[in-house]
C-alpha cells in the first residue's frame, strides 16, 4: 500500500490544533503527519512543539504568513507519501474514522480526489454550494505535482485551482459527508468586522485564481461539450440498435413461419403417401381374401380348413406390413419436424449473434 501523508496547515489555530493532531495520530492509515505553521501569531507554535514531545509528527514553521496555498505546497514538497490527505486545523469533533473515510475511496480506485464536507455546517450538505471549497480532501501526489508552483501563489484560491485542474483533466471526484464533524464559520472565530474583511480578501483571491487559470475553465467547457456530444451519439447508436433488433426479430419470425409451413407441407405429403399405400394394401388384401373365399366354397371340407388357415396367415402378414408401414411413416414425419425446428433455431441463433457483434 502507498504511504499516506496528512498535511495540516495552521494559522492562529491555538484553540483546535491539538485535538486535530491527536485525532490524526490515531488513524492507522496515515504514514506521517506534517503540520505547517503559516506564520501564526498566537500560541499555535508553542502548542505544536510541546505536543511533539508526545506525538510523532513533522513541524514546518514559516516565519511570516504566506497564505494557505503556499503552506499546502510546502507540505507537499516535504511529504514522503504517494497519497496526500489535507486536513483543516480549525475542526471540531474530528476522529480517525473521518480521516479513513477521506482516504478509502482513493485506495479502492473509486476516485482521483475525495472532498469531505463537515456535516455540522450552517448550510445543509446536500444543497451546500461551497462544499467544493472544503479543506478536507485527499489526492494522489503524482496528480497534484504538475500544478505545485501555481498552488504556491494561489493563497485562498487554492481549492478553486485544484478543482479546475481536476475537472479540466477529466479526473474522478467523489464528494462525501463527514458526519459529526464541525467547521466553524469566520463569524464564530472572530469579530464581524474581521470576518467580513477575510471573506472579501478570500473572494478576491478566488477571483484572481479564476482569471489566471482561464485556460482550465476553457478546457472544462470543452469537456462538457464533448460529453454532451458523446451522449447524443450514444442515444443515436442505441436507437439504431433497437431498430436493427426489431428488423431482425421480424425476419426471424418470417423464417420461423416459412420453416413451419415447409414442415407442415412435408408432413401432409408424407401422410398422404402413407394413406395411399395403406389403401393399396387394403385393396390387394380384399382381392386375395375374396379369391381365397371363392376357392374355399368350391372345395371340400379339408381344402376349406387349409384355405382358412392360409387366410389367417395372410391377414396376420398384411396387418404386420400395414402396421410397420404406418410406424415408418410416423417416424419420418417426426424426423422431418425435428429437423425443421433445429433449422429454425440455428437460423435465429446465428442472427442474434450477428446482431450482438
Amino acid at each position: 500500500m502507498k504511504r499516506i501523508s496528512a498535511i495540516i496547515c495552521a494559522y492562529n489555530e491555538e484553540n483546535t490544533i491539538e485535538n486535530v493532531i491527536r485525532a490524526a495520530s490515531q488513524s492507522k492509515l496515515l504514514s506521517e503527519i506534517i503540520v505547517v505553521n503559516d506564520g501564526s501569531e498566537d500560541k499555535t507554535s508553542r502548542i505544536l512543539w510541546h505536543l511533539k514531545n508526545e506525538i510523532d509528527f513533522k513541524i514546518i514553521d514559516i516565519a511570516e504568513n504566506m497564505g494557505k496555498g503556499y503552506a499546502m505546497a510546502t507540505g507537499i514538497e516535504l511529504s514522503t507519501g504517494g497519497i496526500i490527505a489535507f486536513i483543516d486545523a480549525d475542526l471540531y469533533g474530528l476522529n480517525p474514522c473521518h480521516i479513513d473515510e477521506l482516504i478509502t475511496p482513493i485506495l479502492s480506485d473509486e476516485a482521483d480526489m475525495v472532498l469531505g464536507q463537515p456535516s455540522e455546517t450552517v448550510i445543509n450538505y446536500a444543497v451546500n454550494p461551497f462544499k467544493v471549497l472544503t479543506g478536507e480532501r485527499t489526492v494522489l501526489k503524482s496528480d497534484i505535482l504538475p500544478i505545485l508552483e501555481k498552488i504556491k501563489t494561489s493563497r485562498f484560491g487554492v481549492e478553486t485551482l485544484i478543482n479546475l485542474y481536476y475537472k479540466a483533466n477529466g479526473k474522478k471526484v467523489k464528494y462525501i459527508s463527514l458526519n459529526g464533524l464541525k467547521h466553524p464559520t469566520k463569524f464564530q472565530k472572530t469579530s464581524v468586522i474581521n470576518a467580513t474583511k477575510q471573506f472579501a480578501s478570500e473572494g478576491h483571491e478566488i477571483a484572481i485564481t479564476l482569471f489566471k487559470n482561464y485556460d482550465l475553465i476553457i478546457n472544462n467547457i470543452i469537456n462538457i461539450l464533448i460529453k454532451e456530444e458523446q451522449k447524443m451519439k450514444i442515444k443515436e447508436i442505441k436507437k439504431q440498435i433497437v431498430a436493427d433488433m426489431n428488423k431482425a426479430t421480424n425476419v426471424g419470425k418470417d423464417i420461423e413461419q416459412s420453416v413451419a409451413k415447409a414442415a407442415q407441407s412435408v408432413t401432409e405429403k408424407t401422410f398422404a403417401g402413407t394413406h395411399y399405400s395403406t389403401e393399396k394394401i387394403k385393396e390387394v388384401t380384399h382381392t386375395v381374401l375374396t379369391s381365397a373365399a371363392e376357392v374355399a366354397e368350391e372345395s371340400g371340407s379339408y381344402v376349406k380348413e387349409v384355405t382358412q388357415g392360409a387366410l389367417k396367415g395372410v391377414r396376420a402378414g398384411i396387418n404386420t406390413i400395414t402396421k410397420k408401414t404406418m410406424q415408418a411413416a410416423e417416424k419420418d414425419v417426426k424426423d422431418l419436424n425435428g429437423r425443421a425446428v433445429e433449422i429454425g433455431k440455428s437460423t435465429l441463433s446465428g442472427m442474434q449473434k450477428g446482431i450482438k457483434k
